[in-house]
């Protein structure tokens, strides 16, 4: 009896945390203008006509579609390459001892064009024995890897080596029949990989397939993949085909380990197959300027494993509130509304469970229980009609001592006018201040509506500064005129009073083990999306997550991108899965 075919475990980490891109829009062009295209390539065989071995060291031309001419010298097998051709038909000519060859091929957008030259033919060969031959790319620099080392370690221990030329490729001949491993030791590169040598026959190792470099405005995948019959998935085939239509493939070395580089930003479609039954596909997220890791699974080690889940949960973390109150007069009926219904918005918050503290701009005055209370601070200010903004920046040194650190923060802007800051200011501005880089949340109950001049009826003018920062923030807003304080403040203690995820998690051992630092991972279920897997590292640079303590780890934490995300996620929940020691 057959098994089904296994699905390896295949989880994106990022920031992915992160967030779908939407593809870039491509500006009009105009006649005569290059547009940019995705190149393709094209390689073969130049053989001798008598015996059908590859001939090493012939001039190599190619004409593309273009006009343009690219030059090679054919490998000690006779192989030839070239990258980074216009699409469309083009012609290779060689300079043959019995006299110039001439082959026409059609090269495709982000494809190698095979052409075979009719002379090559199978060798004989020695009994029992075959070989591996292949070209190499560095795919993190986009270069083909020349004079690097090649060390093929046999069955028996015993080891063959040789060297790349200078388009990346090697021959070894002569090689038992089995099961071997080769690896590539060249400047800034090693990786190691299977191969079957059979008799009679040369395993192909291509790993110079489209080996050009990333730019800025792409981005590129890679990470580790686990064999669903235990530790890494080695000799599997990833390819991944971007937005464009760009399509780049990488094999999986002796770690299970892959990277494909110069892929345009957005879903990227991404195949992972190896005869007989692995054959698997997923769409991943693209970053532009940034490589989104696949997570290497904790069922990849041989040593033992264990995890810790959080769930989204209210208490998780505490709240800050900071109100903004304008009190100009045409605001008098609003700032009586305020007084008489922000001890019931308290009151609300603390049945929740939130652990809350509450901050107020401005002349309003705030009766006990919450006036007056160690969770309350006001800071007496004059706050005119377009200052609102501006007086949440210029008085913070005098109310962030008052937060907590590991708060969610959120700001209540009550105003019937305009900002004199904008929004982008003021983001940079609140961005930069200690504990608001965990992210923080805008609410706003201002002028807007059908009136494109003063909002609605009683506003005296639109409120868009304040309606781009509840808009970013995913905060609530609601129209000033003729407000019920009431409805307003339960809307916005249920916005804050929401479950959250915890941005720090303790990871306590079992007894007689400790955490090993080089094997965690935390996998996010979020409840407006897939699990995703996200990174460890020793520093933050980006999503994912930190430790407390990078030699013996006590805790996961989350960094700055990451612990924003998380924070708005009232109903999914975190899984470390720690390798010990």
């Amino acid at each position: 009896m057959t098994s089904a075919p296994s699905t390896p475990r295949y989880t994106p980490r990022t920031a992915l945390l992160a967030t779908a891109l939407a593809l870039a829009g491509l500006p009009a062009c105009s006649c005569g203008e290059d547009l940019a295209v995705v190149p393709g390539g094209a390689s073969g065989r130049i053989c001798d006509a008598d015996s059908g071995a590859g001939l090493p060291d012939l001039a190599v031309t190619l004409t593309a579609a273009n006009g343009r001419v690219a030059e090679s010298v054919s490998a000690a097998d006779g192989g030839w390459r070239f990258n980074g051709l216009a699409p469309g038909h083009a012609t290779v000519e060689a300079q043959a001892p019995d006299g110039p060859r001439s082959f026409e091929v059609v090269v495709t957008s982000g494809d190698i064009a095979i052409i075979n030259d009719p002379a090559c033919r199978d060798l004989p060969g020695t009994p029992g024995a075959g070989g591996v031959a292949g070209q190499v790319c560095n795919r993190h620099t986009g270069a083909l890897v020349s004079d690097a080392l090649v060390v093929v370690l046999l069955a028996d221990g015993t080891t063959r080596e040789t060297f790349t030329d200078d388009q990346g490729r090697f021959t070894v001949e002569d090689l038992p029949n089995g099961n071997h491993v080769v690896t590539i030791r060249g400047t800034g590169f090693e990786r190691s990989f299977p191969v079957t040598v059979q008799d009679g026959a040369i395993t192909e190792l291509d790993l110079g397939e489209a080996c050009i470099e990333t730019e800025l405005d792409h981005g590129t995948l890679s990470g580790a993949l686990c064999d669903p019959d235990g530790g890494p998935l080695m000799g599997a085939r990833v390819t991944a085909v971007d937005g464009t239509g760009f399509t780049v493939s990488d094999l999986t070395d002796t770690r299970g380990e892959f990277f494909l580089n110069a892929l345009a930003p957005g879903p990227a479609l991404v195949d992972v197959s190896r005869a007989p039954d692995i054959n698997t596909t997923y769409t991943i997220d693209v970053v532009a300027g940034r490589d989104t890791v696949v997570v290497r699974d904790l069922a990849c080690a041989e040593e033992c494993s264990y995890q810790v889940t959080e769930v989204a949960a209210v208490g998780v973390r505490p709240v800050d509130i900071i109100f903004v109150i304008d009190d100009s007069g045409s605001m008098n009926d609003d700032n009586d509304a305020v007084q008489d219904n922000i001890n019931s918005f308290s009151s609300s918050i603390a049945s929740s469970g939130t652990d809350a503290r509450v901050v107020l701009l401005g002349t309003t005055n705030v009766p006990p229980p919450l006036g007056g209370s160690a969770e309350f601070l006001k800071i007496t200010t004059s706050v005119d009609s377009n200052d609102a903004l501006i007086e949440l920046v210029e008085h913070h040194t005098q109310y962030t001592g008052f937060l907590r650190g590991d708060s969610i923060k959120h700001f209540v802007a009550i105003t019937d006018d305009e900002s004199d800051l904008s929004a982008a200011s003021f983001s940079a501005t609140v961005n930069g201040w200690p504990g608001f880089e965990n992210g923080w949340v805008f609410h706003s109950i201002v002028a807007y509506g059908s009136d494109p001049q003063d909002g609605c009826s009683t506003g005296a003018a639109y409120g868009h500064q304040y309606m781009t920062l509840s808009q970013q923030t995913a905060g609530i807003t609601s129209p000033i005129c003729d407000a019920n304080y009431a409805t307003v403040f339960d809307a916005v203690a249920e916005a804050v009073s929401v479950g959250t995820l915890p941005c720090s998690i303790a990871i306590p051992a079992p007894p007689g083990v400790e955490a090993d630092a080089s094997q965690v991972s935390v996998t996010v279920d979020g409840a407006g999306g897939p699990s995703l897997s996200m990174p460890v590292r020793a520093t933050c640079s980006g999503p994912g997550w930190t430790f407390d303590n990078a030699t013996h780890p006590t805790a996961v934490v989350a960094c700055p991108e990451t612990c924003a995300a998380i924070s708005r996620d009232a109903s999914g929940s975190l899984t470390v899965t720690v390798g010990c020691r």
